[in-house]
């Protein structure tokens, strides 16, 4: 009977956190990086707050992170709400081609109050 529930409880929760998705406008899939996002430089400080993909919430905040081409890691910084503080977007401003920015530790409040953790994702500046 406890497998059965424990079974119960892994398949609910796995199914509640693949609900969310959570992305930046403008991000699409890398053609040669599977698992990793691309965006511009321009698309990411025009849009620099998370967005939901799928279900539906409030994004109450974020940890980011970087990886400059060079090899320099930065971060990680929380940011309360989707935007992106002061000093995240001036990471984006200072980027370059191939730099990686890592959004961690995201967290959704879902319409019914319930707090939910979508997966983590990998933004590179194209």
């Amino acid at each position: 009977m406890r497998s059965i529930f424990l079974l119960t409880c892994f398949f609910c929760a796995s199914t509640c956190f693949a609900q969310y998705s959570v992305t930046i406008v403008g991000a699409r899939k890398s053609a040669t990086n599977p698992g990793v996002l691309t965006i511009s430089k321009s698309d990411m400080l025009a849009n620099h707050a998370l967005s939901l993909v799928s279900g539906s919430g409030t994004i109450l905040s974020f940890d980011m992170s970087m990886v400059q081409v060079h090899g320099e890691y930065v971060g990680p910084t929380k940011s309360k709400g989707a935007e992106m503080t002061a000093e995240q977007i001036s990471w984006v401003q200072r980027s370059h081609y191939g730099d990686k920015f890592f959004f961690e530790v995201i967290k959704v409040k879902t319409n019914d109050g319930t707090i939910v953790m979508p997966d983590t994702f990998v933004i590179m500046i194209q």
